[in-house]
This record gives C-alpha cells, sequence and structure tokens, in this order.
C-alpha cells in the first residue's frame, strides 16, 4: 500500500485523527496510562523473551508487543528535521495465538508531551495505531508471528506509555524516550 493511513486504517486516506478506522468499536475502551509525578523514575516494561526471541525481546506481557527499544525499554530517537517531532522505527509483533484487530495508543506520563505513529517518519503522526487481524503487511513467518513495522514519534524526552487494545485484552507498556545523541 502506499502510505500508513491506508496499511493501518481500513484501507481508508485519513488524517492524524483516524477515529473511525478499521478495528472494531469494542477495542477503543477508556484510555487508562499512568502517571507520575515529573522527576520520578519512570515504571518501564520488563522485556518478555517468551514473545519474538532472547536477542530481541518484546515489551510487556504480549500477545501484541513492540520490539526496538531494547532491554532497558528506552526509544532512542532522532529529530526530523523541520518538524517539532522526533522518532525512531519500532516493530509491532503479534504472538501466533492472537489474529485479530489492534488498537494503540498513547501519551507522555511524566508531562505534557506528543506521542505518535506512522509507517516511515515522514508527514505528521497519527494519534493512533490501528493494526488489522489477519495477515500484516510483512509477515516473516518466524514462528507464526505477525509483523508491523512503524515509527513512535514524541515531542520531548521523558516516560511515555503505550496503550495496546485486542479483542480480549487491554495493557499499558511504559518506556522512555531520549534523543539519541545522548546515548
Amino acid at each position: 500500500m502506499s502510505n500508513y493511513a491506508q496499511q493501518f486504517c481500513s484501507g481508508r486516506s485519513t488524517d492524524a485523527r483516524c477515529a473511525s478506522g478499521g478495528v472494531p468499536d469494542t477495542l477503543r475502551r477508556p484510555f487508562h496510562i499512568p502517571s507520575i509525578d515529573a522527576g520520578d523514575p519512570c515504571p518501564v516494561a520488563q522485556p518478555n523473551p517468551d514473545i519474538w526471541s532472547r536477542e530481541a525481546p518484546a515489551l510487556g506481557p504480549g500477545p501484541v508487543a513492540p520490539i526496538g527499544l531494547g532491554e532497558r525499554a528506552v526509544l532512542r530517537y532522532r529529530r526530523f528535521p523541520g518538524s517539532t517531532w522526533g522518532g525512531q522505527k519500532v516493530l509491532w509483533v503479534a504472538a501466533p495465538k492472537y489474529d485479530g484487530p489492534v488498537l494503540i495508543r498513547g501519551g507522555r506520563v511524566d508531562a505534557a508531551g506528543g506521542l505518535g505513529f506512522n509507517a516511515d517518519g515522514g508527514g505528521p503522526p497519527l494519534a493512533e495505531l490501528q493494526l488489522p487481524p489477519g495477515s500484516a503487511p510483512t509477515n516473516t513467518n518466524r514462528g507464526g508471528y505477525r509483523e508491523w513495522p512503524s515509527y513512535t514519534r514524541v515531542t520531548s524526552p521523558g516516560c511515555y506509555a503505550y496503550q495496546v487494545d485486542g479483542t480480549d485484552f487491554s495493557y499499558v507498556v511504559v518506556f522512555e524516550a531520549a534523543p539519541m545523541d545522548d546515548a
């Protein structure tokens, strides 16, 4: 498909709200990411080597999880020229036991700050990531996992969380975001 909105929002071209995308309304549960006081430690998600692999563990309980934030759950992002947003690639995977739709939203938990998504890091970020049921845009058939490459976009360093909603689960994955030049 030619762009993120067409890949992840029911094949329709849409704007950043993507509000009526392809996921069922039942996945639009109340938004429940935590909040912490500025300066408190970020309660990052633990790696889960049972999802994906020990070399590149996913974060959170699964069955759908982000990969690419490392053992310490840090999104090392770069600034995009001409934008107030930065971002980095994140691979979303769904374990073989789950083939339903997924809705991923997020936000900053320690202060004000935006979190968004898109496929290639270009253009304005979308407010949510919608992953369709069944097959995925790329599927290496690595143990039956479905895969969706994407970018997580942020406006500033800090503590952030994804809320991951599927047909029979809803959970939060907390991570830190830091610019690459702070590595």
